[in-house]
């Protein structure tokens, strides 16, 4: 599994009925049922491409050009995902089940496994740390803040989601 099949499994889930969800605006929006179990796949197969394309995008943008690049790179990926990926759901059915944070923890912490579960949480702890680091130095003073709270918090998300990947509930 790779850290974009769970970020794409975040946004589907499935009804009691068995049939596949899409959720394009997360926990946020509505869902829309597919049709059929190969159009849920097909769909599930290009959003796994668009994350896969956009995200390294904006991320390689913001550390090799700067955060302009990285910013008209996300707005042309919103664009992208509301002109090319939204109309293919449309006339979808619109769901009566919501996704809840915890659904989509779960199946995103399916997606992703124990391994890369672990690595982000590394990570996000390594960024709290670093972020306070900057608040001693005395540089930065805004992320020095706000880093260690965001950072904190995305440590927890990741924790809770390895716990659950790791008990019996989940596999």
């Amino acid at each position: 599994m790779s850290a974009f099949d769970g970020l794409t499994a975040s946004s589907f889930k499935r009804d009691e009925s068995g049939r596949l969800i899409f959720y394009p605006w997360g926990t946020l929006g509505k869902g829309r049922v597919a049709p059929d179990n190969a159009s849920g796949e097909k769909l599930r197969t290009t959003v796994r491409s668009y994350y896969l394309t956009a995200m390294p995008a904006i991320v390689a943008a913001q550390m090799f050009v700067g955060w302009k690049l990285a910013m008209a790179i996300f707005i042309f990926s919103m664009i992208y995902f509301c002109a090319v990926l939204l109309p293919r759901v449309r006339d979808w059915p619109v769901s009566t089940s919501n996704l809840t944070y915890a659904e989509s923890s779960a199946q995103m912490a399916v997606g992703l496994g124990p391994l890369w579960l672990t690595a982000f949480l590394g990570f996000a702890i390594l960024m709290a740390l670093a972020s306070v680091y900057l608040l001693c130095l005395r540089e930065h003073i805004g992320t020095g803040i706000v880093g260690p709270i965001f950072f904190s918090a995305i440590s927890m998300s990741f924790y809770k989601m390895l716990r659950a990947a790791r008990s019996s509930s989940i596999h």
